[in-house]
Formats: structure tokens, C-alpha cells, sequence
């Protein structure tokens, strides 16, 4: 899907807007084709984009954090935090960024927590009558689906 297609489709919405990701655009090089496009393609549709830091150990600016220029979202500029790969991380001191944080890491741990359950509960009425294999992954429970 074509990048302009996806803003269309979600711009509909009345909900706030954050886009944010690695666009792999250098937004930072001004006579840059795609970055022009990029950038023009916002404006026209009314976003914003944040990041006015490189994001790469380069120098480059590549991963942006993008909302509606009407949403009033960000009480401040994300600021580049540290480099973790050949890419910075951003950080930002958003209320509802750490709200949205908390919720997917909430249902991650969740997800998580019923797919352990679902594990070890097959893992036991599959080997309750092998002993032996149950004692043995108590001893290393890391290896449970590798021990014979």
C-alpha cells in the first residue's frame, strides 16, 4: 500500500494521530527527492512532522514522529536519547505516550502470561505419566521443549 493511501485511510479518523518509525528517508537533506515529497505530502494533509535531531549515528534524521499539526499531543520536542543500534532512541515526556506504553506493555504481559499458562498446562497432561521428563524440566524449565 502506497504511503499516501494509508494516510488517507487513517486520517478519517477523529481519534489523536501519532505516526511514528524508522521512514528511511533522510528528512534532514534539505534537495532530497523523497524527503521534498515526504515532507510536502504532510503539509498537505495536515501533519507535522517532530524529530529535529539526527536519529542516525550518521547524522541523518530517519525516524520521525509525526501527528496532526491541529493535535496538540506533544507538550515538547521528542529529543534524540541514546544510540542503540545505527539508530537513536527517542524519548519523550507525553502523558499519554507513557499511557499507551503501560497498556500495550499491560496486554504483552497478559498475552505473554495466558500463552506460559497454555505451555505448561499441555506440556504436564502431555508428560504426566512420564515422571522422569517432568522432573527433569523443573531442573531447567528453559529447556522444556527441547529435553527427550
Amino acid at each position: 500500500m502506497e504511503f499516501s493511501t494509508y494516510l488517507e485511510s487513517i486520517l478519517l479518523s477523529k481519534e489523536h494521530l501519532v505516526i511514528a518509525g524508522d521512514c528511511n528517508i533522510h528528512v534532514d537533506v534539505p534537495h532530497d527527492p523523497d524527503s521534498l515529497k515526504l515532507l510536502d505530502l504532510l503539509q498537505s494533509v495536515g501533519l507535522q512532522q517532530h524529530i529535529t535531531e539526527p536519529t542516525q549515528i550518521q547524522g541523518h534524521t530517519l525516524d520521525l514522529v509525526i501527528t496532526r499539526s491541529s493535535d496538540d499531543i506533544l507538550n515538547k520536542v521528542p529529543v534524540v536519547d541514546r544510540f542503540i543500534s545505527d539508530h537513536a532512541s527517542r524519548r519523550t515526556t507525553s502523558v499519554s505516550d507513557l499511557n499507551i506504553f503501560n497498556s500495550y506493555r499491560n496486554r504483552v504481559t497478559y498475552l505473554m502470561n495466558q500463552a506460559r499458562q497454555a505451555f505448561y498446562t499441555n506440556f504436564i497432561d502431555e508428560n504426566s505419566t512420564d515422571h522422569k521428563r517432568l522432573f527433569r524440566a523443573t531442573l531447567n524449565n528453559n529447556t522444556l521443549a527441547l529435553s527427550c
